[in-house]
């Protein structure tokens, strides 16, 4: 007997991909509601300064190591090749009340703790500074209309 191949996410987007499946975008602005983060998190700020070093690792981590562009696509729009199978859709980072209202600290949470009733699962294997990279990362994608809700921190 051979060993059964391996499915990867990559054949999977593929296929999802070459179907036409990842065309439909998603909400925005979306019909979910993320619960509220804890307060004690609800209030940070992200700690870390947008740096060349720290937006390339943030981009890093959404483009791989986390493989956040698999359901929030490459522009952030949602659009990933996965997303038109998960209901709800994944967020669009480019919807302007998507993108500016989020605290950094609710991006937090729900990076690392994952959002319930969702296909977002949690990131318990990121480091708090590779978590607030992909803040700073996910906030590249606002667009340029909306503001930010939070300024740096102090």
């Amino acid at each position: 007997m051979g060993r059964a191949p391996r499915i990867t996410t990559g054949v999977i987007a593929l296929g999802l991909w070459a179907t036409g499946a990842a065309l439909a975008a998603p909400d925005c602005p979306p019909t979910h509601q993320t619960p509220p983060a804890p307060a004690e998190y609800a209030a940070l700020r992200n700690p870390l300064p947008a740096s060349r070093a720290h937006l390339a690792a943030g981009k890093k981590l959404y483009r791989s190591d986390a493989n956040c562009i698999a359901c929030h696509g490459k522009r952030g729009d949602g659009t990933g090749v996965l997303a038109a199978r998960l209901t709800p859709p994944p967020r669009d980072f480019t919807c302007p009340p998507v993108g500016a209202p989020v605290a950094d600290g609710q991006l937090f949470w729900v990076i690392r703790n994952g959002s319930a009733d969702t296909a977002m699962p949690p990131h318990p294997q990121l480091s708090d500074a590779q978590i607030w990279q992909l803040v700073l990362h996910v906030r590249q994608f606002r667009r340029q209309d909306a503001p930010s809700p939070q300024g740096p921190a102090r």
